[in-house]
């Protein structure tokens, strides 16, 4: 029987049979993971607390011939606060869906597991860091993590420094552009190497946001300050970014969006 030792937080739990779970994790050595924990929707059972989507806990698994299951655990964080907030509990499920996209089973990625706890830590204390500057950078950071960071030196078209105030990037490629550069991709449907052009515009200051949140130490990924219209601005080049790597979109970001509009008037 192969037996496992990790730390790991809950990206989703899904009801299994009448009281087990199916588990995604994302732990500190094996990357994704997916455990069975029995009986945890039983208030008694005392891996219960470990098995919440967004607990973050030392975990003992053994495997039976399919499937690793919990056979001990020790809470660490429990993160109770985000339940009791629908604004930031849709954030963080969210941002567990965006983890359990990049992460690959088998595959350990820190830097990830660290982006992801500390996104919950600063949903979960209030701190003085918006929705949108967590939400953003969290976006920003796991892609660029996750093998796609763009160029963001100088421009790709004509080599030279991106000067001025707007500027341009070219998401599928990855690339950043000037002015003269950008406005030339976004005259075309498709670009050279055939991909779709998606060239949005961007300010100097979104520029340089996007700088720091890819370089910056994790624990400091959300120190950032940007006027209102640029986090704004931020956050939708952070959203489109990720919607075409990955392809797709993600339901959770609809849910998040439409309950943040709901509650629309309350400070986060």
């Amino acid at each position: 029987m192969e037996l496992r030792e990790v730390k790991a937080v809950v990206l989703k739990e899904i009801e299994y049979g009448e009281s087990d779970k199916l588990l995604t994790l994302l732990t500190d050595e094996y990357g994704k993971m997916t455990v069975t924990a029995k009986g945890v929707s039983s208030f008694r059972n005392r891996h219960t607390n470990s098995a919440k989507v967004f607990a973050y806990s030392s975990l003992a698994l053994k495997k039976t011939k399919k499937y690793f299951y919990i056979s001990d655990s020790d809470l660490i964080e429990a993160f109770y606060e985000i339940r009791y907030d629908p604004v930031r509990f849709a954030l963080a499920s969210y941002l567990c869906d965006v983890a359990d996209v990049l992460a690959a089973e088998e595959s350990p990625d820190v830097q990830l597991l660290r982006l992801t706890l500390n996104s919950l830590y600063a949903l979960s204390v209030k701190q003085k860091i918006s929705v949108d500057t967590i939400k953003t950078a969290f976006e920003f950071r796991a892609l660029c993590d996750g093998g796609y960071m763009p160029m963001l030196d100088r421009c790709a078209g004509c080599g030279e420094e991106a000067a001025g105030e707007t500027v341009f990037i070219d998401v599928m490629n990855g690339a950043l552009l000037c002015g003269k550069c950008g406005k030339a991709l976004r005259q075309r449907d498709v670009a050279e190497d055939g991909t779709a052009v998606i060239c949005p515009k961007i300010t100097r200051s979104v520029l340089e946001a996007l700088r720091y949140i890819s370089l910056a130490p994790i624990e400091r990924v959300f120190s950032f300050n940007l006027p209102e219209d640029d986090l704004e601005l931020l956050n939708e080049f952070t959203e489109t970014y990720l919607e075409s790597h990955f392809e797709r979109s993600l339901k959770s970001l609809d849910y998040y969006t439409n309950i943040k509009l709901d509650m629309a008037g309350i400070e986060y």
